[in-house]
């Protein structure tokens, strides 16, 4: 069953990425969280990461992945 606005046969996270929401700077971060804390802990990560965005901007919440990035965070 899809949400509104959903296109059938999609998935929630191809839908974002088409949205311009799930951007090329979070793949690198649920990666790298994939990396330094396992499969399970890093998807939990970028769950919570993803929640975050209903209180940000999705600017910033773009620039603070993009910082945590570079601090090797």
């Amino acid at each position: 069953m899809c949400g509104p606005g959903a296109l059938p046969g999609t998935t929630a996270l191809e839908q974002a990425r088409s949205a311009g929401k799930f951007t090329p700077v979070h793949d690198v971060w649920w990666a790298e969280a994939r990396k330094a804390h396992g499969e399970q802990e890093g998807t939990q990560a970028l769950i919570d990461v993803l929640l975050l965005g209903r209180h940000l901007a999705h600017e910033h919440l773009v620039t603070g992945l993009s910082a945590a990035l570079r601090a090797g965070a």
